[in-house]
């Protein structure tokens, strides 16, 4: 779940910016 979790997490941050 740690794989889904990082691109999670990138994705949130790239709609953040």
């Amino acid at each position: 779940m740690g794989f889904i979790d990082e691109i999670d997490v990138h994705l949130y941050k790239i709609h953040s910016e």
